[in-house]
């Protein structure tokens, strides 16, 4: 698939999520190689090149939002700080704005895809429910328009 057509469905199913480690090195990767850019959304900084600075539990604690920003590919990542029992969020560590660079739309393809026909699907749901109302209506008109007479 081409990456419009992606940009374009990721900007319909209004962004995808992941929780997974292996997201997080990809973006670590982008950002060690000078291939992302990152800007602060949190007080502490945090070096972002260091996968120490990640290190938390999987699912719980990450929180990585992909959107389309005027065919620009940026990630909201929210890492979050978990107890050592069960890694259940305790407090925000940081939330940092990344650009990506457009290739990495492909990393999230399967997602998007996922994403988008979950919009189909509700855009469907919504259809129906206008055509339905619209088919009672017209129903109703047709049996009580002899009364009416």
């Amino acid at each position: 698939m081409k990456s419009k057509e992606l940009f374009r469905m990721l900007a319909l199913a209004n962004g995808v999520v992941s929780k997974k480690w292996e997201t997080v090195m990809q973006l670590v990767d982008l950002i060690a190689k000078g291939e992302a850019k990152a800007k602060f959304c949190s007080y502490k900084k945090y070096d972002l090149s260091d996968i120490n600075s990640w290190s938390t539990y999987e699912d719980k604690c990450i929180d990585l939002r992909f959107s389309n920003r005027k065919n620009i590919l940026i990630c909201e990542a929210r890492i979050y700080d978990g107890e050592s029992f069960d890694g259940t969020r305790t407090r925000l560590r940081f939330e940092a704005l990344i650009k990506l660079p457009e290739l990495f739309i492909y990393v999230l393809e399967r997602r998007i895809e996922l994403a988008f026909e979950t919009y189909l699907e509700n855009a469907y749901e919504e259809h129906l429910e206008a055509q339905k109302k619209i088919w009672i209506k017209n129903r109703k008109y047709e049996i009580t328009k002899c009364y009416k007479d």
